[in-house]
């Protein structure tokens, strides 16, 4: 269990950076992301970020599995622009996505698990 709780304070310093990051810099974060995304959206995405980061911070169970439907959500988008972009930045976009949405569900699950332990 130290390391998904290792994991989930890893995950809620992402949380908070990825968040800043798309509310300071938006066109930067859908430039090199390869979809074309509005600067609005990708703010509301960046409040999202904090918001998971903060609640993981105060219950990590619930603020991973929050992150993990964040996942979802950015993939679904990504995917949903990916027809107007650049293929080889959506690429990689996506497996980076994938590797932080795998990691967000291992943790998510590890933190779960360790609730019903202690209940």
């Amino acid at each position: 269990m130290a390391n998904a709780m290792t994991a989930a304070r890893g995950l809620t310093g992402f949380s908070f950076g990825l968040g800043l990051t798309e509310l300071i810099a938006p066109e930067w974060i859908s430039e090199t992301s390869g979809a074309p995304l509005s600067p609005g959206l990708i703010r509301a995405y960046g409040l999202r970020e904090i918001a998971a980061g903060a609640l993981t911070s105060v219950s990590p169970a619930a603020g991973l599995w929050s992150r993990v439907a964040g996942d979802a959500l950015d993939i679904g988008t990504v995917l949903a622009r990916s027809r107007s972009a650049n293929r080889s930045r959506i690429a990689v976009t996506l497996a980076m996505l994938a590797g932080v949405a795998a990691l967000d569900l291992w943790a998510a699950m590890r933190a779960s698990q360790r609730r019903r332990r202690w209940w």
